[in-house]
């Protein structure tokens, strides 16, 4: 089964998790394959990027701020 058209030009994000989410890599021929982990790739870093955002938010937040957004200068 093709993979479609244009994956490898697909930037990470909402798109491409979709995208990637319809792909049954098990019906994909060799050379796809290596094109849907490389687009498979973009995706982890874009995922692990937003993880690492997301946790540092945690860190900056002031303790006991739980129903206000109080940002910390530096972390405590």
């Amino acid at each position: 089964m093709p993979i479609p058209e244009g994956l490898a030009a697909l930037p990470p994000g909402a798109e491409l998790a979709q995208v990637l989410a319809g792909i049954n890599v098990a019906t994909v021929s060799g050379y796809d394959t290596v094109e849907v982990l490389k687009a498979a790739y973009r995706q982890s870093c874009h995922d692990r990027a937003w993880f690492l955002q997301v946790m540092l938010e945690v860190g900056l937040r002031e303790q006991f701020s739980a129903g206000t957004v109080r940002r910390l200068a530096v972390p405590e």
